[in-house]
């Protein structure tokens, strides 16, 4: 679905093009954005497909002394998965690595963004770090380059269809959580009302396959139009 205010509205701000194509694909946890990414990579096959997630990752697998310092100071570990445990349960905790792993992810963005490759990114808390950044007294100049400059696609689901997805999904790698808990994640997460506002396209991912490959095949094909 095309968001035709947040296009109106951006249009008014650009006064040239780019003559490459970012679109940045973000939503909440048990959106399925895994699925959408997959059928975008058949509709889009000569883009780029880069993940905010696994850039991250990649910061705790390579470690340079710097990080290890920082995580052994902070959590007593280097170990991602405890780590994830422990911000998970402690928000001060959480605040802590946010804070520093934001710079990294805002340099990430701006090479990616000033790249000369059409290119999808998957960053789930695009929208999140948007917000931080106005918390930190600090509002990101990148953030705000890709609302003005990219193509922003937010995936969207119901809520029990979220919650039954993640229950099947956390079966082997969060075998504790219960309901109550995924209940209490998506509580926690910032609305995806507020997050579509600010869209060019909204998928809504709570129906069928074929449902969302046709959402996915008609912002394709729009795409391709607009930077043809």
């Amino acid at each position: 679905m095309l968001n035709s205010k947040r296009n109106s509205d951006r249009n008014t701000q650009i006064t040239s093009i780019d003559m490459t194509s970012k679109i940045l694909i973000t939503g909440g946890i048990g959106t399925g954005k895994s699925t959408v990414l997959k059928l975008f990579k058949v509709y889009l096959p000569l883009y780029q497909y880069v993940d905010m997630d696994g850039f991250v990752n990649s910061l705790y697998t390579t470690q340079t002394p710097q990080f290890k310092k920082f995580l052994m100071d902070n959590f007593g570990t280097t170990n991602k998965k405890k780590i994830s445990l422990t911000v998970f349960e402690d928000p001060v905790k959480k605040d802590i690595l946010d804070s520093y792993l934001f710079y990294r992810v805002e340099e990430f963005l701006a090479v990616w963004l000033d790249s000369d490759e059409h290119s999808v990114m998957e960053f789930p808390l695009f929208f999140e770090m948007l917000e931080k950044s106005k918390k930190m007294d600090k509002t990101s100049k990148v953030c705000s380059r890709i609302l003005d400059n990219a193509d922003i696609i937010t995936i969207r689901a119901n809520d029990d269809v979220r919650i039954q997805r993640i229950i099947e999904r956390s079966k082997i790698t969060h075998p504790t959580w219960t309901r109550e808990t995924i209940e209490g994640i998506l509580k926690s997460q910032m609305s995806s009302s507020i997050k579509e506002q600010m869209s060019d396209y909204i998928i809504d991912n709570s129906y069928s396959l074929d449902d969302t490959e046709k959402q996915v095949k008609l912002i394709s094909t729009n795409l391709e139009n607009l930077n043809a």
